[in-house]
């Protein structure tokens, strides 16, 4: 780690040399005292200012995005925010956090819309695509969202603002290519037919094969691990047609129309699909037994491997009007819709067809000493499951459901001491009717301390919510089944994962402090120190926890031996981030970041059922999210109108994982060690991936201006040093674990 620090100076110092000696414009577009100056939205859903916010918030530009060798979303936010990661198990699939380790507790907004995933109440990235391009800024909080967001937004928020028609170039088309196998086309365009009037659209297609096998598995067959002997068998490839072509293409389309000067209407619309093909993979009743192992008896079935399409499709939309009544009084309402079509590997594979109608209202007024917040909002949920391939493997107690989330909310800033001293109180009701019929207090108190104007103070404290999605509340999902060989339970022998009777949703509660100082025009400081407490906690129970022979609650009479995904697990999570960026000389711009991130999980006593026997969630040597993340960013303007942008990315160790359970992978069988069975050789433990793997991660782009401006000729690489690695897999949703690499291209930007 030294030596890449070492390193980096010693460019950093030759670059400032250069970049003094450069007369060209430079990279920023505003001082780094304007940046903390802009206007955000996403705290309290009205503008203000960056800099007076109770909350840690990254804002990444258009600029930012501009000079950004990334290709899409997840490398976007990796490389730009703090307290974000992300591990990858394919190009679009990954598993991502804010500030956490919990799943489900990050809320990710397109123009205002919530895009969550019903099945499993998280965002699913792999139904996403936008272009880059057509995005104005990505406003993120790391923290709670309080009480304005409400559920599933307790450890972050990710709002993305797509371009109005004032703010980019009449059209605009950007043409790349990379190594492997990778082409992106896209256009962004936008129109004023007049002042009050404005239209804009974005358009992608995006086409990628780049990452394959592991190179154990590149030939029809080859040498690899046997899982009898712990020696080296041969084996035929089982996954030896193409599934790794993805077409992504995407549309959007948004207006603005200042209907008078109190009134604004605007419209959004996104829609974006999918097409794919990739390997499931089921274990069927025929060929499933129990296998003597040292005098017990062990389950076992022969896994079957077919090749699908694997299609997506997303439909965003929304229409907001915003009504001021004077600078004092303003009303604010949404209605948006979110629907997705997705296809899902677990159990064999089956479809979705899900979506939400959202309502929300909110009314801001000032009084002398108070700006006031008063809101509600009104969900409904829809879920249409369909398409089993093997409906015995996967059944839902209500495979079509139609939920509510139901909330309202009092926010109340105090001001004092001519705005220098600034209070924030709040408290959200809210209720799911997927989970029960109570109705769930999200209370929030923080305070901003201004002592001069450079300076900002703020911490405080606040409650949040995380509800578990459809797969986690109403699903028996048979992981092994066969003729039972127990007289006394006659029938079928199942080992059956299944949902706890009473969940409820988990409690995330927040303690938040933050600094930031403006030095200068040259100079911005930021740090932030968070402990979040985790109560009833919804995870699948790990491997060893079954509890036997309890009555199905889909097929009577069928007797079951069940994991559980319920509300056993508690704990805190603490970190701290700072943030340093400076402008030493014109033309040059320099960011460094570093997270520091710590987890302690346990379980909790639960009612429905004996935790006593589970062993302890070992965090310390197998962290989910690393504990130490470094980010620095070097922008620097050239001789000759070039701009060079490099990011580094350096991790501590980090341990990828299916919630609490470990499987590890069987070379010779090509798939992973069932979660049911037990870890009879213990060569295994060498085949997981991902353990106590840290990662460097080198990103640049250069650019070349030309023609006033309107051609952009650009080189750019993302994981540069990366020739092949198995980052993250999970083993429900992966056949088998999948390479991820370097990617080497260049692209061309016209303005028109």
């Amino acid at each position: 780690m030294r030596k890449y620090v070492l390193w980096m100076l010693l460019l950093i110092s030759h670059l400032s040399r250069l970049a003094a000696q450069t007369d060209t414009t430079a990279i920023s577009e505003k001082s780094l005292e304007e940046l903390m100056n802009i206007e955000v939205t996403s705290v309290s859903k009205k503008s203000e200012r960056l800099q007076d916010v109770p909350s840690a918030l990254t804002v990444i530009t258009s600029d930012d995005i501009r000079k950004s060798s990334a290709t899409n979303l997840i490398e976007l936010l990796r490389e730009r925010v703090p307290g974000y990661w992300a591990a990858s198990l394919d190009y679009r699939k990954s598993d991502a956090y804010v500030r956490n380790s919990y799943s489900g507790s990050m809320l990710v907004l397109l123009d205002g819309t919530p895009m969550q995933d019903l099945i499993s109440s998280t965002f699913s990235d792999t139904n996403f695509d936008l272009p880059l391009s057509a995005i104005d800024h990505i406003e993120v909080i790391r923290g709670s969202g309080g009480v304005i967001y409400g559920a599933n937004s307790a450890s972050g928020v990710i709002s993305i603002f797509t371009k109005k028609a004032d703010a980019g170039s009449p059209l605009q088309l950007d043409i790349k290519v990379a190594a492997p196998a990778y082409t992106n086309l896209a256009f962004q365009a936008g129109r004023k037919f007049n002042q009050d009037f404005s239209v804009n659209t974005y358009g992608q297609f995006n086409y990628f094969a780049g990452y394959k096998q592991m190179d154990v598995f590149n030939d029809a067959s080859s040498m690899v691990k046997s899982s009898s002997t712990g020696g080296s068998t041969l084996i035929t490839n089982r996954f030896p047609r193409e599934d790794d072509k993805t077409a992504y293409s995407s549309f959007g389309l948004n207006s603005q129309w200042n209907a008078s000067s109190k009134l604004t209407l605007s419209t959004n619309l996104h829609f974006n699909s999918t097409t794919a093909k990739s390997y499931n993979t089921s274990y069927p009743i025929d060929g499933s037994a129990l296998v003597p192992y040292k005098g017990s008896f062990i389950p076992y079935a022969a896994d079957t491997a077919f090749l699908v399409s694997d299609n997506k499709l997303r439909l965003v939309g929304n229409l907001k009007l915003n009504y001021s009544f004077s600078d004092q009084h303003n009303l604010y309402f949404r209605i948006s819709t979110n629907y997705e079509w997705q296809h899902h590997a677990m159990g064999g594979g089956f479809d979705t067809k899900d979506g939400i109608i959202d309502f929300e209202l909110q009314d801001d007024f000032e009084l002398p000493f108070n700006t006031l917040s008063v809101g509600t909002n009104f969900r409904l949920v829809n879920y249409n499951i369909y398409g089993y391939y093997d409906p015995s493997l996967i059944q839902y107690i209500d495979p079509r459901n139609t939920q509510t989330l139901k909330g309202a909310f009092l926010q109340d800033k105090i001001s004092l001491l001519d705005a220098k001293l600034n209070f924030y109180l709040g408290l959200k009701a809210e209720n799911f009717s997927l989970i029960n019929s109570t109705y769930y207090f999200s209370p929030m108190a923080k305070v901003v301390v201004k002592p001069v104007g450079s300076i900002t103070l703020w911490g405080g404290y606040s409650r949040s919510y995380t509800t578990p999605g459809y797969n986690q509340t109403n699903v028996e999902f048979n992981i092994f089944r066969m003729a039972s060989p127990f007289s006394a339970y006659p029938g079928q022998y199942s080992i059956t994962a299944i949902n706890s009777p009473h969940t409820k949703p988990t409690s995330l509660s927040n303690f938040e402090a933050g600094l930031r100082i403006q030095a200068s025009e040259k100079f911005y400081f930021e740090t932030s120190f968070y402990r979040t407490t985790i109560a009833d906690g919804v995870v699948n129970s790990p491997a060893g926890s079954i509890f036997k022979h309890i009555p199905s609650r889909v097929v009577p009479g069928r007797y079951i031996d069940a994991y559980y995904y319920g509300n056993y697990m508690k704990g805190t999570n603490i970190g701290l981030e700072t943030v340093l960026k400076a402008i030493p000389v014109n033309g040059l711009e320099l960011e460094f970041s570093h997270t520091w991130f710590k987890t302690d999980l346990e379980y909790q006593t639960n009612s429905d059922f004996d935790i006593s026997g589970l062993p302890q969630i070992d965090d310390d040597n197998y962290p989910t999210v690393p504990s130490h993340v470094y980010r620095g960013s070097v922008s620097l303007d050239l001789p000759w109108k070039l701009k060079l942008n490099v990011t580094a990315l350096f991790t501590s160790a980090f341990f990828n994982r299916f919630g609490t359970v470990t499987s590890p992978y069987e070379y010779d069988k090509q798939r992973f060690d069932p979660l049911y069975s037990d870890e009879i050789f213990a060569y295994k433990n060498e085949n997981v991936f991902g353990q106590n793997s840290s990662r460097k991660v080198f990103n640049f782009r250069l650019d070349k201006y030309m023609l006033d401006n309107k051609l952009d000729v650009y080189l750019y690489g993302t994981d540069i040093t990366n020739e092949a690695c198995v980052e993250s897999v999970n083993q429900f949703y992966t056949a088998y674990p999948r390479q991820i690499g370097r990617m080497l291209g260049a692209g061309v930007t016209y303005n028109f």
